[in-house]
Order: C-alpha cells, then structure tokens, then sequence
C-alpha cells in the first residue's frame, strides 16, 4: 500500500521520512484531513499544510474510517473481517506506515484556534492601510431590480444624493488612511451613480488636483446600470481611464424581468448598444474591456445561456453570480432556490470535467470550457481571521450621503454595521466589534469543519441580521462549499498532471490568458459580490 505524492499542492517531494515504531502511532485527530474520491480517483488533503494527494482504494477506506471518528482498533475489526485476518492484517500494517510516513512530513496535525494570534489578526486589520473607497453618490435608482440587496431596508428607493462635501471628505479619509501606499481607487456607487454625475466629475477633479501636491495616484471606477450613459460620457470615462461595469442580465426578456425601470420603459436595447459602444472605444483606447456583469434568478438560472448571449455580443469580461437565499430566515427576492443553486453547481462540475476532458485528448478548451477551471490555477487561498474572507470594512468600506462608513456596500443602511464616520473617522469599538462577532461566530461553529480555513461561512452580509446578530449558514450551504472545495481540489490534482506546464513560473498564465475576462457565477463555486477590491 503506498500513497502516490506525484499531485502535492505544496512542494515536489515529501520530507525525509524518519524512523519510528507506527504500532506506537496514535490515531490522527479526524479534524487534520479529508479524503474524497472522483470516479475512480481517491484523494487525500491535509488542512495544515495544504496538501493534496493522490491515494490508493485501500488507503482511501482507511482514512475514511478515521475521518468518520473509529479508533484504530475499529478499523483493524472491519479489515479482517473483509478480507480475513492475513490480507486485513497487511492492509492495516500498511496503512499505518504510510500514516507514519504522512506523520514525519509534517501532515496529519491538528492546529487548533490561537485565540491569542486570532486577536492580533483582527488588530492587524485594523492597522490595515486601505487603498480604495467607495462612495455611495445616490441611494436612489431608476431601475427596480427584483433582487436588489438594498430592499431589506428600503434604501434604494431614498432620493438622497450625496454631496461635494461628504465626497471630498471621504477621498481626503482615504489618503489620510493609505498610509505610504502611493496608488489608490475612488469607486462610484449606488443606487445609480450617474443620478449624482455633477458632484462625481467634482471629485474627479479634486482628485487630479490632489496628484498634483501629493504623490498620490487616483483610479476611478464607476458601477452602474447603464441606463443614463452616453457616448459623451463614455468618452469622459474613457479620458479619465475609468474601470467600468455595466449590469446587464442577458438576453431582453430576462433583463426587463430582472430589471425593470420604474417608468415602465424598455431600457434593454439602449444598455445593450451603450455598452457595445463603450466596449468598443475602451479597446481603441487600450484600456482593456468593460466589464458587463449578470445575476441569475429563481426564474432565470441558466448561467451558460447568459454567458454565451454576452459573449455574442461581443463582450469577453463577463461576470455571473447566483442571487442566493438569506440564512437568517428572510427569503431574499429573486433568490434561487437550493435545488437551483445545486443544479447550477452541478453544472459547473460537468463543464470542468469536459474541460479535463478535452486536455486529456490534448486538445483545447472553448473559452466556456475554460471558464469552469481557470478558477483553479491558483491555490485556495486559507483566510488568516476566521470570519473575516474578504475586504470588508476595509478596502470594501462604503460611504453613504452622510458620512457614515459601512463594510460594504451591501450593508449600506443597516445602521447597527456602522463603523465610523469620514468626518469623525473609524470607530475602534464598533469595527473590531463587527470583526469579533464574525469571528467568534464562525470559531464557534466552523472548528471542526475540515474547510474552516478556507470559508468560514462565506459572505458576511449575508449571515448578518438587521439587529446586529449573526446567523449560522444553513447546513446546505455548508454541504455545497464543503463541494465545491473538494472540485477545487480535484481539478487541480487533475491539472497537474495533465498539464504540469500551468503550474510553472514560465508557463503560469498561459491558462488565464485563455480564459481572460470570464468569471464568476452560474453555478462557479468562487463567486464574490461582484465589487470586491480584495483585501489587501
């Protein structure tokens, strides 16, 4: 019985293997690994040190059974009396060995939670430098889309714009936090932004004046629905070197049904020819494509038909994600529903396995094909606060018409996630009162889930109630990522030997340029909220 260390995330061979006694060996705590199969194929992961490995049927059944929680005598009892005593007896003697050889390699150890080293990273992200803010320039929009987050308190429907002073505030909050950090962002939100474009062309301009006496260095980038854009401001956007979004959700009839306009107007067809047009000139101008991004619905869930209607379009930076159902008891409008969700990951799964397929034959992947494994070139990225997996409160952080900061944009009007003010500054208590309680709530309930390092309950928006309290995930979500972990690992394993050329310094982007621009959603298993900056 051996274990085969060809596939290891992390290094190309294991450590040297030192003697010992393995009857002495105690049985592994079941929390320090996992061990799934596909098809055919039996894989082990070591959460310490990230490894994935490539094992045999045998070893796989072992390793099961300590997973589950049997003690060695146990597994010893089963053996024999599968295979009988002589052969049962082998297996056993073997796969203890190869669980002393996992040992003297540094796998198979348990690393419980430092409260301690949990406190200091939480007070490191409070220390952290932002290089980007958000201003929300309007709360009101002219669009009513069926699932905007902002309906859990009636936000998107406030005409309330927000004002120079508030604007200018913020942008002189975020040089005063950047630190030494010389490049920086200003993002326009909304609601619609373009409602307030005045007071946005003022602060484009306080910007540039600011490169003039600083050495400070401004991006722009604005987030919008598309339905107040014009060539002429396509051509600001593109002189100012804007990054631009447009929402748009596929095909007419699934657009206006996701996200009709107030007045009752059809709006598709002049989104569509806008955002063709702003496509086109940011080619011409070399600033790279617009990205136009969808969201799927209960009633329009078909991820690979909205991707392909964009792609004919003539768009290549496409962005997907699935509208999900809130945990905290409140259904979400336009959610997809759990069997929904399931089919579309399941999906997702079948793509990658056609991608595989097709290196197999030593052919190439169609740009949708890559699209369901390019997420995984780059390794799963361990979190180093339980809780806390994205930029929030920090490169995140949002700023309403009145000066208050929000984590994100999604809690924008959920006055009990406060966190401070760009005229007063950041509130120590409330911001590492948030951290904590997103902390500890996933502490306490993640522990000894064996992807606990990589998740801890995915998106904190979505586990946070109105009164301040955070719900648990259900334990469907938890099954789906505990999943989709599992195809992350799998892919890559299957990547690395099928084309070992990916994962080389020379060769390393040779993938994601094949899959440049496509992201996200239907049924991709790596989504964000569409607006992240990341949290570095």
């Amino acid at each position: 019985m051996v274990i085969d260390h060809t596939h290891k995330e992390t290094g190309d061979s294991p450590n040297e293997v030192l003697p010992a006694d393995s009857s002495r060996q105690a049985a592994p705590d079941p929390r320090s690994f996992h061990v799934f199969h596909r098809g055919e194929d039996f894989y082990f992961f070591d959460r310490v040190t990230g490894t994935t490995s490539v094992i045999n049927e045998e070893l796989f059944g072992f390793l099961r059974m300590l997973e589950e929680g049997s003690t060695f005598e146990e597994i010893q009892a089963v053996l024999n009396q599968q295979y009988g005593e002589e052969i049962g007896g082998e297996l056993y003697a073997g796969a203890r060995d190869v669980l002393l050889e996992m040992s003297s390699s540094g796998m198979l150890r348990y690393d419980p939670v430092n409260v301690q080293r949990q406190e200091a990273e939480l007070n490191a992200l409070w220390r952290h430098k932002p290089r980007r803010i958000q201003l929300l320039m309007a709360q009101g929009c002219n669009l009513g889309c069926r699932y905007c987050y902002a309906w859990r308190n009636g936000s998107n429907q406030k005409e309330t714009l927000m004002g120079f002073d508030v604007a200018k505030r913020s942008v002189d909050f975020l040089v005063e936090r950047s630190g030494q950090r010389p490049n920086l962002q200003v993002t326009f939100f909304g609601g619609e932004p373009l409602l307030n474009k005045e007071v946005l062309f003022q602060v484009v301009d306080y910007c540039r004046a600011l490169e003039t006496t600083t050495d400070k260095r401004f991006v722009f980038e604005i987030i919008t629905n598309g339905t107040l854009l014009t060539q002429e401001l396509v051509e600001y956007l593109v002189r100012e070197k804007f990054l631009l979004m447009i929402s748009m959700d596929g095909w007419k009839e699934m657009h206006n049904y996701n996200r009709p306009s107030l007045d009752g107007t059809d709006q598709h067809e002049h989104i569509l020819a806008i955002a063709q047009y702003a496509n086109r000139r940011y080619e011409e101008a070399g600033l790279g494509r617009v990205k136009v991004r969808a969201n799927l619905t209960k009633q329009y869930h078909d991820g690979p038909a909205v991707t392909k209607y964009l792609l004919d379009q003539g768009f290549s930076h496409i962005g997907v994600a699935s509208i999900e159902p809130l945990p905290t008891g409140i259904r979400a409008p336009g959610a997809m529903t759990d069997a929904q969700i399931d089919e579309a990951a399941a999906g997702y799964r079948e793509r990658a396995n056609e991608a595989l397929e097709v290196l197999e034959r030593g052919g190439t992947p169609t740009r949708l094909q890559w699209r369901s494994i390019s997420p995984y070139l780059e390794p799963p990225k361990p979190a180093s606060v339980r809780g806390i997996t994205c930029g929030a409160g920090r490169n995140t952080a949002i700023v309403d018409n009145k000066g208050y900061i929000f984590p994100c944009h999604r809690y924008e009007g959920m006055e009990n996630y406060i966190i401070g003010n760009v005229f007063s500054g950041m509130d120590y208590e409330k911001t590492m009162g948030y951290y904590r309680k997103m902390n500890r709530n996933a502490m306490a309930r993640c522990h000894s889930c064996w992807i606990r390092d990589y998740c801890s309950g995915g998106c904190a928006w979505l586990l946070a109630k109105e009164n301040g309290e955070i719900a648990d995930p259900s334990e469907h979500e938890c099954d789906r990522r505990r999943q989709s972990m599992e195809t992350a690992l799998y892919v890559r394993a299957r990547l690395r030997t099928l084309r070992p050329e990916f994962f080389t310094k020379e060769h390393g982007n040779l993938a994601l340029e094949n899959a440049k621009g496509i992201c996200g959603g239907g049924g991709n298993e790596q989504q964000t909220c569409g607006s992240c900056s990341g949290c570095d």
